[in-house]
């Protein structure tokens, strides 16, 4: 506002009244602030500048006042992330997982606390190929089963493999910072993928595969229709972090580390072929889920079945288990011998008929929030991991997070880490002629040059890349 061309006479005094207000949330405006500010958050209302003349010249006078403290609602935005150790063991091993936030707005959140329900039955997932969300092939998505955790690693109440650790475990001495309060309760778990999938934000899991699953049907958050044998247990852990100052961040705020063991699925299945009397030779490390005698196993325990593949009646899939050999290494495949016609080298062994386990390379570890993507950057809602605080307005406000890790399956074989040769030759699909460089846009196609740096690699080039 601009108010000029006054006359004022002498002796005399003018009075301008106008109203200032807060610009509307949508205006563009309040990207510019820091043009109008005068130091830290103050900003001046009105400014004047007088000119006239007298007996000794021209005067100009220039008057600034009516400075306003501009005051800021606070936003915090956060992230959780995890470290996978995998160095320190092939199937037992610790993620770490840590919380990095940041207020962005230079006025203080008040009274601000974070909660992350950890899974204590940490829910298994495998890459579901049915999906195909636009920019980005998120992994994960299709629950294969939980790893029921234990509170003692030395003493562990759920050891699937008998192996002497637990299915799950949190290491509560790894978290940090200290002053948090720890609770276990029970939930129900929502998939964290399912809203890119089919857009329905309430996909609650069914744990115990009965087909039936809990439902919110009014999309608040409360579960309407119950099903509690769909229930994980989970360890509630609460940080009352106070008063994020504005402009302040952590990274990170907040750590802990969880372990987790899942089953080494040849193993598994050699198990299972033992107990029902279809395994030709015992297999090292065989056994059969939660039983501690191979011998005596509890065949009324079933949960080695959501483990493994099914045909397309659901019936599980029975292959040869075969040992194969090439010179020092020693792989695996499970093959129909008598529909392939399949004749054992000398160099190989069947060491039975076993359920065949699902072969996939890439496993997810959600410890909930809606899973983001290219095109839906932040989760918009987690019933598991969030920041809850005010701002100075007495506004109640919420910053929901995500944490999931993708890592490998313990399935198939690990000849997969072998590295190979990356040279490719890039050709245009339309007039086959070589390409320097990858096209910024459109379609090329690229013709790989595989090079199998040990015999590891070329067994698995051999028996499971050309699958």
């Amino acid at each position: 506002m601009n108010i000029s061309g006054l006359t004022i006479p002498p002796l005399s005094d003018k009075v301008i009244t106008y109203r200032l207000r807060t610009p509307d949330v949508d205006d563009k405006i309040h990207e510019s602030v820091n043009r109008f500010l005068s130091g830290n958050s103050y900003i001046y209302c009105s400014y004047n500048v007088s000119q006239y003349s007298d007996g000794e010249g021209k005067r100009n006078f220039w008057k600034w006042n009516d400075y306003a403290f501009l005051m800021f609602s606070a936003r915090l935005v956060a992230d959780a992330d995890l470290n996978w150790k995998n160095f320190l063991g092939l199937y037992y091993q610790p993620f770490k997982v840590f919380m990095i936030m940041e207020n962005k707005e230079r006025t203080d959140a008040l009274q601000t606390k974070y909660v992350q329900y950890i899974p204590k039955d940490v829910p298994f997932y495998w890459v579901d190929h049915g999906m195909d969300i636009p920019i980005l092939k998120t992994p994960g998505g299709k629950f294969v089963t939980v790893l029921k955790g234990s509170n003692d690693e030395n003493n562990p109440e759920f050891d699937m493999d008998g192996d002497g650790h637990p299915d799950a475990w949190l290491d509560t001495a790894s978290i940090y910072p200290k002053g948090y309060t720890l609770t276990e309760d029970d939930v129900y778990w929502l998939n964290p993928w399912e809203h890119l999938r089919t857009g329905d934000s309430t996909y609650y899991e069914d744990i115990d595969h009965d087909g039936l699953r809990a439902m919110d049907t009014n999309g608040d958050g409360i579960v309407d229709v119950e099903e509690p044998g769909d229930k994980i247990r989970v360890w509630k852990v609460t940080w009352d972090i106070g008063t994020v100052r504005g402009y302040q961040y952590f990274d990170p705020y907040c750590y802990y580390e969880i372990w987790v063991d899942p089953p080494d699925l040849v193993n598994m299945s050699a198990g299972v072929s033992h107990a029902y009397n279809k395994l030709d030779k015992d297999v090292s490390g065989m056994f059969y889920p939660y039983s501690l005698d191979i011998n005596n196993p509890n065949i009324a325990d079933s949960s080695w079945t959501h483990w493994m593949d099914r045909d397309n009646n659901g019936n599980i899939v029975w292959k040869q288990l075969i040992y194969q050999r090439i010179n020092n290494y020693e792989g695996y495949t499970f093959i129909d011998t008598a529909k392939s016609n399949y004749h054992l080298l000398p160099t190989d062994f069947c060491a039975g008929t076993v359920p065949q386990p699902h072969n996939e390379f890439i496993a997810a570890l959600s410890l909930g929030g809606e899973e983001i993507d290219m095109t839906h950057p932040t989760p918009n809602s987690s019933q598991y991991s969030k920041l809850e605080y005010k701002t100075i307005f007495n506004e109640d406000r919420v910053t929901p997070i995500r944490t999931t890790y993708t890592y490998y399956a313990p399935l198939p074989n690990p000849l997969q880490f072998e590295y190979l040769s990356n040279n490719f030759l890039i050709t245009d699909p339309a007039s086959g002629n070589t390409l320097q460089y990858l096209p910024k846009y459109g379609i090329a196609n690229l013709a790989f040059d595989l090079d199998a740096s040990t015999e590891y690699t070329y067994y698995w080039i051999r028996m499971q890349g050309m699958t």
